[in-house]
């Protein structure tokens, strides 16, 4: 960290899922953090209890502010807001809270998904707030690692390169490194496809199928980013960096990951009943329909047969084994 970033910088994490509750208390080592939830009943209860049920084992340090998100006008000025919601809610609910919203701060994308209107959420974002700097986070980063101040890598991607690289000598620390970029489409395609992706691992994990077909089929899935991302004039370079092939990895093998677990539930005939603003849920499986109607609706009719097959899987159009059938064909 440099010593620009050693000014108290003042930060508002609005989500608090794990992944936001783990970036807020990482933070909360260098910084003025507040962390907001959808619910005031769970705001109250972190409050009362500095626990969050989301990400279980730790302690919400007492210099975290908590509230609720309709009281974001009560904080001030926040220098970076960092959005944590899943995709599915975030339009909505930003359109509803845009007003308390500082013209002046950053805003870093921590979703990864496609709105219904089938745009990335970096354009749906510019949309509503038209002249604020906005930009994507994302990378290879377990919750309970990073509130676990474990070392992590992101990449932060800005359509202004400068606003990329002041973002990441003010927020990098000795635990978290930021990685500057301008490629905001390469990133969301990357942290898109590797959530579905993860889906059909944990399908081949749960029908027993063994790490050489996973290995293959995580090959194909960094294939898949890229067909995507040429069509939609992406950086290619992107998919070999930590939100590409990093995050992938990741959340293809990790216990940890909701995908991966998403997948082996499908595999068992089990499903995903988890929803709401502040409920943990699996963002490939939230946005594979979205992803299918990019693919049909743009000129080139991208074809991305893995992908394709995860999302017959969840619509109950194929079975589980089909995944096998796919690797078979490639």
């Amino acid at each position: 960290m440099n010593l620009m970033s050693m000014r108290k910088i003042k930060i508002a994490v609005l989500g608090a899922g794990a992944f936001g509750t783990a970036l807020a208390i990482l933070f909360s080592k260098f910084f003025d953090v507040s962390l907001f939830s959808g619910f005031e009943d769970h705001a109250l209860s972190m409050k009362v209890t500095r626990k969050n049920s989301f990400l279980e084992g730790f302690y919400l340090p007492e210099n975290i502010s908590i509230d609720v998100i309709h009281n974001l006008k009560n904080y001030g000025f926040e220098d970076y807001i960092l959005w944590c919601f899943p995709t599915s809610p975030s339009v909505s609910l930003l359109n509803s809270i845009k007003h308390l919203i500082n013209k002046d701060s950053v805003i870093l994308i921590c979703a990864k998904g496609i709105s219904d209107s089938g745009k990335f959420l970096y354009d749906e974002f510019s949309d509503v707030l038209p002249n604020s700097r906005i930009g994507i986070f994302a990378g290879p980063n377990l919750a309970y690692e990073i509130a676990s101040f474990k070392f992590s890598t992101s990449d932060v991607g800005f359509g202004n390169i400068a606003i990329a690289k002041q973002v990441s000598e003010d927020l990098s620390n000795i635990h978290l490194k930021l990685i500057p970029g301008s490629d905001v489409v390469g990133i969301q395609i990357a942290g898109i496809i590797k959530n579905v992706i993860a889906i059909a691992c944990g399908i081949l994990r749960g029908l027993e199928a063994g790490e050489n077909a996973q290995a293959t089929l995580i090959t194909y899935g960094l294939y898949e980013m890229s067909v995507l991302g040429e069509v939609l004039f992406a950086n290619i370079k992107t998919f070999y960096g930590v939100s590409g092939v990093g995050d992938l990895i990741l959340t293809t093998t990790s216990e940890h990951s909701r995908n991966l677990n998403f997948g082996v539930m499908l595999a068992r005939g089990l499903g995903n009943n988890n929803r709401g603003l502040d409920t943990p849920v699996c963002e490939g499986e939230s946005c594979i329909a979205n992803l299918m109607k990019i693919c049909h609706n743009n000129d080139s009719k991208i074809d991305l047969p893995i992908c394709r097959a995860v999302f017959d899987i969840i619509r109950g159009n194929k079975q589980p084994s089909y995944i096998l059938d796919v690797l078979e064909r490639k």
